[in-house]
């Protein structure tokens, strides 16, 4: 995936579609995953130098060193609201 215009997966629009059905708010991310939103101050205070913040479109597979999904949170914490203005993420994360 490298653009938010991509197809998304079976599973996951099958996923959209059931919570449009049951009248849950759903967004699907542009950038497809939180980590993707993560900035890299962020990520270097908590993992280290030698990390760094994933590209808008990047695979966590592409990134070496990667961390592991239970660090996002620790991650996510070190950023500011301000750091999500004029994304999705914060504007979805706004109108809640």
């Amino acid at each position: 995936m490298n653009a938010a215009s991509a197809v998304l997966e079976k599973d996951r629009q099958a996923f959209v579609e059931v919570c449009k059905k049951v009248a849950i708010d759903c967004h699907v991310l542009n950038r497809r995953a939180t980590e993707n939103y993560l900035t890299d101050p962020a990520v270097k205070a908590i993992m280290g130098d030698k990390y760094r913040a994933r590209g808008p479109y990047e695979s966590l597979k592409d990134v070496n060193p990667a961390w592991s999904k239970s660090d996002n949170w620790r991650i996510a914490r070190m950023m500011q609201e301000t750091d999500l203005d004029g994304t999705d993420l914060g504007a979805f994360l706004d109108a809640l």
